[in-house]
């Protein structure tokens, strides 16, 4: 059987699309090199067993040595290094901004043919989402986490994600995958079925059995839209699921019907079984309880006889030990005051030193603080000493500008005083002069 039926509807209708869709385009190549965009859970190597498959994801659910840690923006990859690549449900989880460069990167990498899956931008689509995200939160305590991530971007719009293929490629295709209503009951079921804890065996049966039911392509309302990119050929979509009016497929789906019947009523009869067994042990407990309490009750007071003899013999042995000790507790009392007044002059030197150290720890902070305080007073006089310094050099210049005009005022005094004898001498010559010049028989001829 076909690995993608025991998928759950939803993943199930994914893969199968986009497993159709490179089986048709990739019919000639042997072993086929595929590259699966968030993969999350790794389902591309179940889907696709006999080809080569690539993982890449930022959040990867298993260790696997084909999965890539990377991001679609950016794939670190050389041109044209994969035969497909699906990118399924992945645009609606990453910001509006960045759908265009993952686009270009995929039309990058893929060589034959490109498969891309996201959720349609409709209203009944969104009113779904949240009714089922709370039906979630009340059944399970937490929102949705992919469902949350759908909220918390814009959604993806169909018309520019075909306009942007059909800019680089000639052969484009869309269609309408996943029937609205189908899609729903499909999530409530696996909501049902984890509440319930159904077995992982009935539960892929229940899985097969919706998926044969379920509806590929629909034309009216629809949970997603699929887009295939090819470079050689026309894009070509298959429902290759058997018609439910062909004898063949109904004798298949009805033994399938049978097993999956057979199974639950196996699973029924077995929990069945179970509780009878149950109920059996119970009333088996019921009758055997008494007897037991009191084969117990009389195991204890067994058991309590021998520790009182046990306790008797100990007393008698407590006895003779405490005679003894009351012998040695004179003794031991003499010395018990000798240490307790050791102890006391002990605690009393103690006291002496504590007391000492606590003078000293008070000097030793006094000390501290007298040192800091000469240290301002040093650095408070070394600061006066140069501002002293520089009045000091301050004088000495004015000092000996002052001694220079001194002894210029000096020789200066003494010119004066040598023109002004000079100036008295002339004086005197003058009256001399004057004197004879007008006295009556004086020498008038005389000069000055």
């Amino acid at each position: 059987m076909n690995a993608c039926f025991k998928l759950p509807p939803d993943k199930f209708q994914r893969y199968f699309t986009a497993q159709q869709v490179v089986a048709h385009e990739l019919v000639e190549v042997k072993q086929r090199c595929i590259l699966d965009l968030g993969a999350n859970e790794g389902l591309v190597h179940d889907v696709f067993p006999d080809d080569f498959t690539v993982e890449l994801d930022l959040e990867p659910s298993r260790k696997s040595w084909k999965f890539i840690h990377g991001r679609a923006q950016e794939l670190p990859f050389p041109d044209r290094a994969f035969d497909a690549v699906i990118a399924l449900d992945l645009l609606e989880h990453v910001p509006a901004s960045d759908r265009k460069t993952i686009i270009s990167e995929i039309a990058r990498v893929f060589r034959r043919v490109a498969v891309i899956s996201y959720p349609a931008d409709s209203e009944p689509v969104h009113q779904c989402e949240h009714e089922l995200n709370e039906m979630e939160m009340r059944l399970f305590g937490n929102p949705n986490r992919f469902l949350k991530e759908h909220f918390s971007v814009e959604p993806v719009d169909h018309d520019s994600i075909l306009k942007s293929l059909k800019a680089g490629f000639k052969y484009v295709d869309d269609r309408r995958n996943f029937d609205l209503r189908e899609w729903v009951l499909s999530v409530v079921i696996e909501m049902y079925l984890a509440v319930t804890t159904t077995p992982l065996v009935l539960r892929s049966e229940i899985y097969i059995l919706l998926n044969h039911l379920s509806s590929m392509n629909v034309s009216h309302d629809c949970y997603r839209m699929v887009a295939v990119a090819s470079r050689n050929r026309e894009v070509r979509f298959f429902a290759d699921k058997p018609d439910l009016l062909q004898a063949d497929y109904l004798r298949t789906f009805g033994e399938h019907f049978a097993v999956l019947y057979e199974k639950f009523k196996r699973h029924r009869d077995y929990t069945e079984h179970l509780e009878q067994q149950i109920e059996v042990v119970k009333s088996a407990l019921d009758d055997n309880k008494a007897r037991k309490e009191y084969q117990q009750i009389e195991e204890y007071c067994r058991k309590l006889k021998s520790q009182c003899e046990e306790f008797e013999l100990r007393i008698s042995e407590l006895n003779s030990h405490i005679v003894k000790v009351e012998k040695d507790s004179e003794s031991k009392n003499a010395e018990l005051k000798r240490l307790e007044k050791e102890l006391k002059e002990t605690g009393d030197e103690l006291d002496r030193s504590t007391d000492y150290a606590r003078r000293i720890e008070k000097d030793r902070a006094f000390i501290k603080d007298r040192n800091e305080w000469v240290e301002r007073k040093i650095s408070e006089l070394q600061r006066e000493r140069i501002e002293f310094m520089n009045q000091l050099n301050h004088c000495r210049t004015e000092y000996e500008r002052s001694t220079m005009e001194h002894d210029k005022l000096k020789r200066d005094f003494i010119n004066l005083k040598e023109e002004t004898r000079k100036l008295q001498e002339t004086i005197l010559r003058l009256q001399r002069y004057a004197v004879g010049r007008f006295e009556p028989g004086g020498n008038s001829g005389e000069t000055p």
